[in-house]
C-alpha cells in the first residue's frame, strides 16, 4: 500500500483540485494522510468531507507548526511500505501512483523518481487517465550517482514532488520551522537507498501561484538554504568522508541554488543582496574549476560577485530581448 502524505495549510481555493487527483487515481490500494496544520479558513473543513466521503482517506488536525511538522506528523500515521509527498496546492495526473508502483515492482527500487510539470492555471489539467509507457524512459542509478545529479540539478531534483520512497528510506526527520526542507534532507534519504529508478514522465503538477517561496520577495528565513547546505555537507562528511566529488557538487548546489536568494533579495534589500555574496563568494574557486559546472553557471557566479548591479542589468537586457 502507498501512503499519501498531504500537508494541509489554508489552501480551500486549491484543495478540491488536490484531493480530487488523488480520488481518480487508477491505482486504488492507497491511504491518503491529511494533515489539516492549524488552518484558519475553510481547508479542515474540506479534508473533513472527503474523510466522510472516502474510507482510505484520513484527517488528522493539529496545531500550526509548518510545513516539516506536518510532513513529519504524517509519516507517524502512515501505514503504508511505500510513502509519496502531495502538496495540497499541486495535483497528481491519474495515473501517478500506478506509474510508480509499475516501476518500483519491475526495477525492484527503493525510490521512484519522476519529473515535476510547472503549471500556472488548474484549467491546464491532462484530461488524460493512460498510462505512459515508460519501458525505455528509465534509468537506474545508485544513491551515490542519484546524490549528485540531483545537486547539480541535472534530470534529478532535490524535490521530494514525484518520488515514491520505501518507508525505511524515509528514516529522517524533516527540520521543525524551517523551509527548504527538501533539500535539508535529501542527503540522508539518498542515501538510505540502494537503488533509484528515474523517469521524464511529469506525473506531478506543481501550482506557481502568488506567495510561493521560490516567487516571493526576500524573508529572513530563506537563509534556511544555507542551513539546509550544511546539514547536507554533515552527512557526507559522516557518511560518506573520502567522496570528495560529492563534495563538489554539494558546493555547486550551494553557488548556484543561491541564485534564487538573490533574485528574491534584488527586489527588497541591498543588506540581503551583500550577504548571499558574502556566504558564497569563499566557494567560487571551487566552482570553477570545477569541470561539472558549465561555463554559463560560471559567468553567471563570477558576475554576481563582481558587481550584483552589473549583473542584474545584463539580465533584464537579457530578459527585455527574449520578450522582444
Amino acid at each position: 500500500m502507498i501512503s499519501v502524505i498531504v500537508p494541509v495549510y489554508n489552501v480551500e481555493d486549491y484543495l478540491r483540485t488536490s484531493l480530487d487527483s488523488l480520488v481518480a487515481q487508477t491505482f486504488k490500494d492507497f491511504e491518503v494522510i491529511l494533515v489539516n496544520d492549524g488552518s484558519t479558513d475553510l481547508s479542515g473543513e474540506i479534508c473533513e468531507e472527503y474523510a466522510c466521503l472516502y474510507s482510505n482517506f484520513y484527517v488528522y488536525h493539529k496545531k500550526n507548526g509548518g510545513q516539516s511538522e506536518a510532513r513529519n506528523y504524517g509519516l507517524n500515521k502512515a501505514k503504508g511500505n511505500f510513502i509519496t509527498y502531495l502538496d495540497s496546492d499541486d495535483y497528481f495526473e491519474p495515473y501517478a501512483l500506478e506509474l510508480f508502483m509499475q516501476i518500483q515492482q519491475m526495477y525492484d527500487v527503493d525510490i521512484v523518481s519522476t519529473k515535476e510539470k510547472e503549471v500556472y492555471s488548474l484549467e491546464s489539467k491532462n484530461k488524460s487517465t493512460s498510462t505512459p509507457i515508460f519501458d525505455e524512459n528509465i534509468k537506474i542509478f545508485n544513491n551515490r550517482t542519484f546524490l549528485e545529479k540531483a545537486f547539480y540539478n541535472d534530470e534529478v531534483t532535490v524535490s521530494n514532488g514525484g518520488k515514491l520512497f520505501k518507508k525505511h528510506v524515509l528514516n529522517i526527520t524533516y527540520p521543525n520551522g524551517k523551509i527548504y526542507e527538501d533539500l535539508y534532507v535529501f542527503a540522508e534519504i539518498a542515501l538510505n537507498a540502494t537503488r533509484i529508478a528515474h523517469t521524464d514522465i511529469k506525473v506531478y503538477n506543481y501550482l506557481i501561484r502568488k506567495g510561493s517561496t521560490v516567487h516571493s520577495c526576500f524573508k529572513k528565513n530563506q537563509y534556511n538554504f544555507f542551513e539546509a547546505i550544511e546539514h547536507n555537507q554533515n552527512i557526507l562528511r559522516k557518511r560518506v568522508p573520502k567522496d570528495t566529488e560529492l563534495e563538489k557538487a554539494l558546493i555547486a548546489k550551494r553557488v548556484i541554488g543561491s541564485f534564487i536568494l538573490s533574485n528574491q533579495a534584488i527586489k527588497s534589500s541591498k543588506e540581503d543582496l551583500k550577504e548571499v555574496q558574502k556566504r558564497i563568494r569563499p566557494y567560487y574557486l571551487n566552482l570553477i574549476l570545477n569541470r561539472k559546472v558549465s561555463v554559463p553557471r560560471k559567468v553567471q557566479a563570477s558576475l554576481f560577485l563582481l558587481s550584483p548591479k552589473v549583473y542584474y542589468f545584463i539580465i533584464g537586457l537579457y530578459k527585455s530581448r527574449k520578450k522582444n
